[in-house]
């Protein structure tokens, strides 16, 4: 009897893991798996997490492709990355575009598109109250 109540303690136990790995990142429980025909890319976190244009950032995540005509980056507003430097399945490193605005990042493929994530863009302009241009900086 003993060894039953360890072996349902440990089952008790793995469940309650799984469970909170799921509660944390839900990807990793989603059906669909890595190899399925068209799995939809997952960004984990991007690099730096303020950048400007021009600057290279690295998307880190899951499921991109294999190179870069596997799909694009696409910026706030719409914008694509200026340049891919490096894309592969697990990472991608590419240039920040002109125009680029605070906001939420993509990966898109030829299937599906990413989660978002967040990206504050540096030295943007903004209007004041004036409706006068001004820049923003976080230095």
């Amino acid at each position: 009897m003993h060894n039953g109540n360890v072996t349902r303690g440990i089952l008790l136990g793995l469940l309650v893991f799984l469970t909170s790995l799921c509660y944390n990142d839900p990807v990793l429980c989603q059906e669909q798996q890595d190899d399925s025909p068209c799995p939809t890319p997952y960004i984990k976190i991007i690099k730096p997490k303020l950048a400007q244009p021009g600057q290279e950032i690295i998307i880190r995540g899951r499921r991109f492709g294999k190179d870069e005509e596997s799909g694009d980056v696409i910026f706030t507003p719409g914008l694509p990355a200026a340049r891919i430097i490096y894309w592969r399945n697990n990472r991608i490193r590419v240039e920040v575009p002109p125009g680029a605005q605070t906001g939420e990042v993509v990966v898109k493929t030829k299937c599906a598109t990413s989660n978002t994530d967040f990206l504050k863009i540096r030295n943007e302009t903004s209007k004041d109250e004036s409706g006068d241009e001004k820049k923003l900086s976080l230095e």
